[in-house]
């Protein structure tokens, strides 16, 4: 998904400073995102945000929930494990498409309406498909620091220097570290999609639903 573009010409509001904050952010980082600058992108005075956006951290907010409102909403009555794949997957995208809202959910507890709307779907996702409260709580944690963490990883692998450590970890003298040789082109992609998927998949699955020993349904 694009960086939303602010209309120069609509009057200002939450959205056009969402949209003006989002793109400083893909273009600098999340570091340059500040109120004063949002507010040179848009050619208007600082204060003057501040009738739309009460503070920076409540602007970081939103910047993450306006990008997470795109991400699918899992259906409870699907397979859980296919729906709540998809939707992992969806979100690392989503991640990686907007680096700063990776970081914005590191350093902020959120709780914007479209991320809570889609963790409520998760966890009916999750406790439809059998799973207790408890394993339910565990899951959703777990899963989303994979996919953070992950997102986080895999943004950082962009460095060219990981060409570098590739290529140390294949000159290593394969008497001494035998397991990292043979490892070793397999870990050179951790940071691709198809890793990321496959080790979410392990991760999906390895949530076992309790079945009743008596009938053999899951209870």
């Amino acid at each position: 998904m694009a960086t939303p573009e602010a209309d120069p010409t609509a009057p200002l509001s939450s959205a056009k400073i969402i949209a003006a904050a989002l793109s400083i952010a893909g273009e600098q980082g999340l570091e340059a995102v500040s109120m004063r600058r949002v507010a040179a992108r848009l050619g208007v005075a600082p204060m003057s945000l501040y009738r739309h956006v009460s503070s920076k951290e409540v602007l970081l907010e939103l910047m993450a929930d306006h990008v997470l409102a795109t991400l699918p909403f899992p259906n409870p009555a699907g397979d859980w494990r296919a729906e709540i794949h998809g939707f992992f997957v969806a979100f690392h995208d989503r991640l990686l498409e907007h680096p700063a809202v990776a970081h914005i959910m590191v350093d902020a507890a959120l709780a914007g309406p479209e991320l809570t709307l889609r963790g409520e779907r998760v966890l009916g996702c999750l406790l439809a498909g059998g799973l207790d409260e408890a394993a339910a709580a565990q899951a959703i944690t777990a899963l989303t620091w994979h996919t953070v963490g992950g997102s986080l990883y895999a943004i950082a692998r962009r460095n060219p220097q990981h060409e570098d450590r590739s290529r140390r970890l294949a000159e290593l003298d394969p008497e001494a570290f035998p397991s990292v040789q043979r490892v070793a082109p397999f870990l050179a992609q951790d940071a691709s999609q198809a890793h990321f998927e496959a080790t979410l998949w392990h991760l999906v699955h390895g949530f076992e639903v309790p079945v009743d020993a008596s009938t053999g349904h899951s209870v």
